[in-house]
């Protein structure tokens, strides 16, 4: 865990609430659609070669940022 931000206020809206991030093992994290397990080179093409909507996400915010296709 990389803690962001470390600070205390002595006025809060909402005293009790704080904010964190699940933990998931492979098998629990493998029941999200937009999960990917890529660890080769293999698995990233396999991605880029169908019609993956994550892929799609990924490569519209790039080309949009970047200006650039690939």
């Amino acid at each position: 865990m990389t803690e962001l931000l470390d600070l205390s206020l002595e006025d809060r809206a909402f005293q009790t609430w704080s904010m964190g991030f699940l933990s998931l093992d492979t098998n629990a994290r493998a029941e999200y659609e937009a999960y990917r397990n890529i660890q080769t080179r293999q698995d990233l093409e396999a991605i880029a070669c169908r019609d993956d909507k994550i892929f799609g996400l990924v490569r519209g915010l790039y080309v949009a940022n970047a200006g650039r296709g690939f």
